[in-house]
């Protein structure tokens, strides 16, 4: 039974459009740096930067994704682009400084954008 529901979710996976697809990667991301907060509180340093490089290498890889060609969507790319930097300096900011208070604010940014792209 747990193989055929393990099937069941990736074609689940297979079949969302690319905006769900967006949404779904800031809401991990999101959850991945709730996991960075609870590892800084333990002073697990090794899982608190093994959840970080998770959202680096998420953000990294999406502002791949964006079409910056069309004319019409080069500010909206733009604007996703600035938006990823910002998260990816809040995260070296986090982890430099254990910054509980940015850690939470950059979960929070996360969630928000990806609830953004799932009512889109």
């Amino acid at each position: 039974m747990n193989k055929i529901m393990q099937k069941y979710h990736s074609s689940q996976n297979l079949a969302m459009t690319p905006t769900k697809m967006v949404s779904v990667m800031f809401l991990r991301c999101s959850q991945w740096m709730n996991n960075v907060e609870e590892h800084i509180q333990k002073k697990e340093h090794y899982q608190q930067f093994e959840n970080s490089e998770k959202v680096i290498l998420t953000l990294t890889n999406l502002l791949t994704v964006f079409d910056e060609e069309s004319v019409e969507t080069k500010s909206f790319v733009q604007g996703i682009k600035e938006f990823c930097m910002m998260i990816l300096s809040f995260i070296t900011e986090v982890n430099q400084k254990e910054n509980l208070v940015l850690c939470r604010h950059t979960s929070t940014l996360l969630k928000e954008m990806g609830e953004v792209w799932q009512n889109a």
